[in-house]
C-alpha cells in the first residue's frame, strides 16, 4: 500500500510540474515512479513528453534520444499508445529521420484519428 502510494505521489508532482512546463522536473518525478514501477508503460510515455519539453527543437539530440527511448519502452509495454507513437514520430523527424517520424505519425492517426487536431491545438505539429 505505501509503495502504491509513493507512486501516486510522484506521478501527481510530476502532473503538477508539466502543468507549469518544469519538463526537467516532471522527468525526474517520472523517474522515481519508475523506479518504483519500472514497467508503467504511461510514466515512461510521460517521461518521453518531458523529455521532449527540454529538448531545444535546435539540436538536442540527446534530449531527442532520451525521449525516443522512453516512448519505445513505453510502446513495448503497450504497443498501442497513440501518443507515444506521436511523440516518437515528432521526435524522429526532428533527427531527420523522416520515413520512420511519418511512419510513426501515420500510425497514431490510424489509432486515433484525431489526435492530430489535438496535438495541434496543443502546439505539437510536424
Amino acid at each position: 500500500m505505501l509503495r502504491r502510494l509513493k507512486i501516486v505521489f510522484h506521478y501527481f508532482r510530476a502532473d503538477a510540474a508539466m502543468r507549469r512546463d518544469q519538463f526537467d522536473r516532471a522527468a525526474e518525478r517520472l523517474g522515481k515512479v519508475l523506479e518504483l514501477e519500472p514497467g508503467n508503460p504511461y510514466a515512461r510515455h510521460d517521461r518521453g513528453v518531458a523529455l521532449q519539453g527540454m529538448g531545444n527543437y535546435r539540436g538536442s539530440i540527446a534530449d531527442f534520444d532520451k525521449s525516443i527511448a522512453d516512448y519505445n519502452a513505453a510502446l513495448s509495454l503497450q504497443p498501442k499508445l497513440a501518443w507515444s507513437l506521436y511523440g516518437r514520430g515528432l521526435d524522429e523527424l526532428r533527427k531527420g529521420m523522416s520515413a520512420k517520424g511519418q511512419a510513426d505519425i501515420a500510425a497514431a492517426t490510424a489509432l486515433a484519428p484525431l489526435l492530430p487536431e489535438e496535438a495541434k491545438r496543443r502546439g505539437l505539429e510536424p
